[in-house]
């Protein structure tokens, strides 16, 4: 679906769907090479077929971000928020990415296949790829990023996903031979996650550097970025844009007055509240479509009193999730029900009894607690989610008539995923989801995962995890999957109320094919993906 930009005030609502992505981990995990999704991913997979023929270059884009941060850095180890993965997303490169489907579209990656069993991945790589600085990318490159992100000393994030490989070698300068520690039959999928950096001595020595269609030439943390398209890019469907900037813009009233008055082009995270009242304006589209985006309130299960299950489960049943998705997501979402697989994946649990409202059961987990009432506080912040705060005043408006006394800590945006996050024992946090299950679940909530924001380690959950990783049965593996969503909603540590969908706006000016949802802002890849008309 593409905008006319002869319609203004207009709403765009997209649809993903699962048949390709089902199709490609089903290839992937058969050892099937996926040389021909070349021509699956190309201009056909980025663009509608109506959009084909539209994308023209030219023209410097405006981009207002609801993140940004005094405290972001390049460094893609410690990278947390969108408007620092932006930079990732359009000037470097991935060894594949997924399409509006989740399909795998090869990138950096030629083609892959698994040799003989899910245990083994051969990757060859492109040839004649440069990176911004002219060197040569070749398989150095991409062992090294991998190096650099799961040593020792390493604090990525992807080191929890990555850490299965247990051997890699390049038999050549273009072909890299992975062996895992385990079988695992989405390995394609968790090494769409990785930017490759430019390597040498076996380092990444310029995070601002990669062979994506924009040069990074500005990084001012928390007040602006600017790009530049490489004269000497490699892709010929991606890259239409002279140039592009990104700009945090917090506070979402200035942020869509920005995109009103044509102070810039595009913006995230418009109000779902007024997005209906945003929508009729002349000259702006909002975009909606589903995705994985869900709103987390994670406690730490190895500190009281959230090491009890029966407080866990008390603040579980004392939210009243039909009125947050009323209020706080005005029709732009569902509810959540404490796990982090929604409809939009493959396994989801479709027969797992949905957690409603219910006072009395809260008061009575309290009392199997030994509680006649709870205390909590719960830090939240209004720059990570939209309604974050009024969430929470809702969350605690409920809670007291379950003997819960909620307390709100607001606390300021600026540093709060380096002080709060990971911190705090009861806080708000968001997750944009993941392309499978295993993905997810690995980030979040398997034991001893950098991301594990509840510190979660339930040993059946574990076990379910590693087992599923190498299962190519679809009818076990699903069990095992609606076994692990069933364990996260009642002995996780985490409440998760509400999926959302993603909500972006830009001037009609603007075009675009199908979107990504994956992440925000077309799998945050506006700047590479979009066009003027």
């Amino acid at each position: 679906m593409t905008k006319k930009s002869e319609h203004s005030g207009k709403l765009a609502k997209h649809h993903a769907g699962i048949t390709r992505r089902e199709f490609t981990r089903r290839t992937a995990a058969l050892g099937v090479s996926t040389a021909f999704a070349g021509t699956v991913g190309g201009v056909a997979g980025m663009f509608s077929e109506s959009a084909k023929a539209s994308p023209k270059s030219g023209g410097h884009l405006r981009l207002g971000m609801a993140q940004g941060n005094t405290s972001d850095t390049l460094d893609p180890a410690l990278m947390v928020t969108e408007a620092t993965n932006l930079i990732n997303y359009n000037c470097k490169n991935f060894l594949a990415d997924t399409d509006h489907n989740g399909a795998l579209v090869p990138e950096l990656a030629e083609s892959w296949e698994a040799d003989g069993s899910p245990l083994r991945w051969v990757y060859n790589l492109r040839k004649g790829i440069s990176f911004h600085d002219g060197k040569s990318f070749s398989a150095e490159d991409v062992i090294g990023t991998i190096n650099y992100h799961i040593s020792d000393e390493s604090k990525s994030a992807l080191r929890s996903i990555l850490k299965n490989i247990k051997e890699m070698k390049a038999d050549s300068p273009h072909r890299i031979i992975f062996t895992l520690a385990e079988p695992n039959a989405h390995f394609p999928f968790l090494m769409s996650s990785l930017p490759i950096d430019s390597i040498k001595d076996g380092k990444p020595y310029d995070f601002r550097n990669g062979t994506g269609s924009y040069v990074l030439k500005e990084f001012e943390p928390g007040i602006r970025t600017i790009f530049e398209r490489d004269p000497n890019k490699w892709e010929d469907h991606v890259g239409f844009f002279d140039s592009a900037e990104s700009v945090p813009l917090i506070d979402t009233a200035s942020r869509q007055n920005a995109l009103v008055t044509g102070e810039v082009d595009l913006i995230n995270r418009p109000d779902r509240k007024t997005w209906k009242r945003l929508a009729s304006a002349k000259g702006v589209v909002v975009v909606q479509y589903p995705g994985r985006l869900h709103r987390t309130w994670p406690m730490h299960v190895d500190t009281a009193p959230y090491d009890n299950n029966d407080v866990r489960l008390a603040l579980k049943y004392a939210v009243d999730r039909d009125e947050l998705n009323d209020k706080i997501l005005s029709g732009t979402g569902s509810v959540g029900n404490d796990h982090p697989i929604s409809p939009a994946y493959a396994y989801f649990n479709s027969e797992l009894p949905q957690r409603t409202y219910d006072p009395d059961k809260a008061k009575f987990h309290l009392k199997k607690a030994g509680m006649e009432s709870l205390t909590v506080t719960l830090s939240t912040s209004e720059g990570i989610w939209p309604g974050a705060v009024d969430a929470a005043t809702l969350y605690s408006e409920s809670a007291a008539k379950a003997g819960i006394d909620l307390k709100i800590n607001k606390v300021p945006n600026d540093g709060y995923w380096a002080n709060i996050w990971l911190k705090h024992p009861f806080c708000a946090s968001y997750w944009s989801g993941r392309p499978t299950e295993d993905w997810m679940f690995t980030s979040g909530y398997a034991a001893g995962g950098s991301w594990n924001e509840s510190r979660w380690a339930h040993p059946r959950f574990n076990e379910l995890l590693k087992a599923s990783r190498g299962e190519l049965d679809e009818n076990k593996a699903r069990e095992m999957y609606w076994e692990m969503q069933q364990l996260c909603s009642d002995e996780g540590g985490s409440v998760i109320p509400l999926f959302a969908d993603w909500l972006d706006a830009h001037s009609d000016n603007l075009a675009h094919g199908e979107l990504k949802s994956n992440r925000e802002l077309d799998g945050l890849r506006p700047i590479r993906r979009w066009w003027f008309v």
